[in-house]
């Protein structure tokens, strides 16, 4: 913030600077600094020479996850029966902090239930702990969770029967939280699928599918006009999921142009004060083909809810049975989800009806004349 240029952390800097610079013939030593505020380093702190390599530490991935929650839990009295696995699966995006603040709850959660050892429901509880926040004191009413329970356990079997091959189911909650007082589902990574942006266009259309499914569910059995908010973080993924598939991914179904041309870009902006995402035209594109890439997205989105109809019609069973053990124990872990839904599903679970579309039967790009378009942006 200005100064005289003789302050201390002047001098120190330059003292810094100039060890780094010495002439010395000891090349034993390396200097290793670490700070989370990179963009506010002096230039010539950087420069080759002296902090020129940069070394970024990722959160940890699923099996460092896993070393890392047992390091935390050497000096603990922890069951035998704890499966690492499935803990290591359900923090994804946990940091080393995170990871520890967990370990810590489940034995102070044992501590509270007078437990000689951690068991896995401690883990259970000090994860619901760490990513929903602490259990509210009220309730929301009979009524308010039977639809809340309804809701969740369509997406439940959603994403059992769907989505599978990529994501696993953790457990489903309507207890009320400080972060989150509507309940949800919780999906755990599938170490199978440890994939990173692998997400082909049938798994796209699975997944928006899923995501249409919870507020079908309440539709069809509270009728149109009784519809609640509550779906709105579902239904505004499947929206995401819509958008991304044609303007980004250009992945389009029944448009062949837009299965070679993507026609927008979504930029995420992250730094010390904010998070946007926002999503701009290309500059290569026109407005005229942006609309049309929207009416697909429409069109998308359209196709996919009448298949999410067909699938709650067809799978109301079990989604009936979901709701009715959430209802009753309010917290449901995965076994018991799973087993519910894969007794009382119905096969096929994927029966989405639409043409498969060949390479040879796209139709080609017609040769440019070389004139720009009248609706160029």
């Amino acid at each position: 913030g200005g100064g005289s240029g003789n302050d201390e952390r002047d001098q120190t800097l330059n003292q810094l600077l100039v060890e780094l610079d010495g002439f010395g013939t000891d090349t034993q030593i390396v200097c290793i600094a670490a700070t989370n505020r990179v963009d506010v380093l002096d230039k010539a702190l950087v420069r080759p020479g002296r902090f020129d390599r940069k070394i970024v530490i990722p959160k940890p991935d699923y099996i460092g996850r896993k070393e890392i929650l047992q390091v935390h839990a050497k000096n603990k009295p922890i069951a035998d029966n704890i499966d690492w696995n499935i803990l290591a699966g359900e923090t994804e995006g946990f940091s080393g902090a995170a990871l520890a603040s967990v370990v810590n709850l489940a034995a102070l959660q044992a501590a509270k239930k007078s437990r000689e050892k951690v068991t896995m429901d401690d883990f259970q509880t000090a994860l619901e702990t760490e990513t929903l926040g602490k259990v509210l004191p009220q309730g929301l009413g009979e009524e308010n969770e039977k639809r809340l329970a309804l809701v969740h356990a369509a997406a439940a079997v959603g994403y059992h029967l769907l989505c599978k091959d990529m994501v696993e189911l953790s457990f489903a909650t309507i207890v009320a939280r400080e972060s989150n007082a509507e309940g949800q589902v919780a999906i755990a990574e599938n170490p199978v699928a440890l994939r990173p942006g692998a997400f082909t266009k049938g798994f796209l259309r699975r997944h928006l599918r899923t995501c249409l499914v919870p507020s079908v569910a309440e539709e069809v059995v509270y009728g149109f006009d009784n519809c609640t908010k509550v779906t709105a973080p579902y239904s505004g993924r499947a929206r995401e999921i819509a958008a991304f598939f044609v303007n980004n991914c250009a992945m389009s179904d029944e448009d062949s142009e837009f299965s070679y041309i993507p026609t927008g870009q979504v930029i995420e902006v992250n730094d010390f004060l904010r998070s946007d995402r926002v999503e701009h035209m290309l500059p290569s594109t026109t407005a005229d083909r942006y609309i049309r890439a929207d009416e697909e997205t429409r069109r998308l989105m359209e196709n996919q809810y009448a298949a999410a109809r067909r699938f709650v019609l067809k799978q109301r069973a079990a989604i009936e049975a979901v709701q009715a053990i959430i209802i009753e124990k309010r917290t449901v872990q995965a076994d018991e989800l799973t087993a519910i839904i894969d007794k009382l599903a119905v096969a096929p679970f994927d029966d989405e009806e639409r043409q498969s579309v060949q390479a040879s039967d796209r139709t080609p790009f017609r040769e440019w004349n070389g004139t720009k378009p009248a609706d160029k942006v």
